[in-house]
């Protein structure tokens, strides 16, 4: 099980971010501004996948990941969702270093 992934995301922009399992998240990279935040907690269900939230608001869902699921040194990829500022902005991510 990883314990950090480093995942690209590209919604036509792209951005970097962290996600380490003491359930938080923070942007390690988005030289184009996608997100007006650095970075918030996260919470994992089932139906979803993981959400990540700042200002108590969803930012991004990663459609079925888990943190947990995720093997140590393994990538993976699938498809997320931009909150709130586009209403559902369909993107993809992937994972390019869990450790």
């Amino acid at each position: 099980m990883a314990t950090a992934a480093t995942i690209l995301l590209d919604f036509g922009r792209q951005l970097g971010i962290t996600v380490r399992d003491n359930k938080t998240w923070d942007v390690s990279g988005d030289p184009k501004g996608v997100l007006d935040v650095d970075g918030g907690v996260w919470k994992f269900t089932p139906t979803t996948g993981t959400e990540l939230i700042s200002n108590k608001l969803t930012q991004i869902v990663l459609v079925g990941w888990s943190l947990s699921a995720t093997p140590a040194g393994s990538s993976d990829d699938g498809m997320a969702y931009l909150f709130p500022e586009t209403a559902n902005e369909l993107g993809s991510f992937k994972v390019t270093l869990s450790t």
